[in-house]
């Protein structure tokens, strides 16, 4: 998450570019396609992507981090009233995913929020 903290509020190219560079491909290309949908829904995001409290468990060519996600700061907004989405909830979130080793170096393959609070 290191590597995609700040994510910027327009999700430009170098979110995804920034994306690459930890996470495979097709987490990559949903991300883009969750950005291309916010685009089109006449919104975006807005704040700073923060992280704390990363937890990495490796066990052999697999690994699973945890993570505490300030998701109360960083909200998509509608482009015509400045409002929060209401249909999005706000705050702090745990998030997982699992990682791959490919070529000795760590990739993301999938990630989702856990939807339950934790303490930033």
């Amino acid at each position: 998450m290191t590597d995609i903290s700040g994510l910027d509020d327009d999700f430009n190219v170098a979110f995804a570019k920034n994306m690459e560079l930890v996470a495979v491909t097709s987490l990559v290309d949903d991300a883009e396609g969750a950005a291309a949908i916010i685009g089109q829904d006449h919104e975006h995001g807005t704040g700073t992507l923060v992280d704390d409290q990363r937890k990495l468990k490796i066990t052999g060519a697999t690994a699973s981090v945890t993570d505490c996600l300030d998701e109360m700061h960083w909200y998509v907004v509608s482009d015509r009233t400045g409002q929060p989405d209401p249909g999005v909830a706000r705050g702090y979130f745990d998030g997982s995913g699992t990682l791959v080793d490919h070529n000795s170096r760590w990739y993301v393959s999938t990630w989702k929020s856990e939807g339950t609070s934790c303490t930033f």
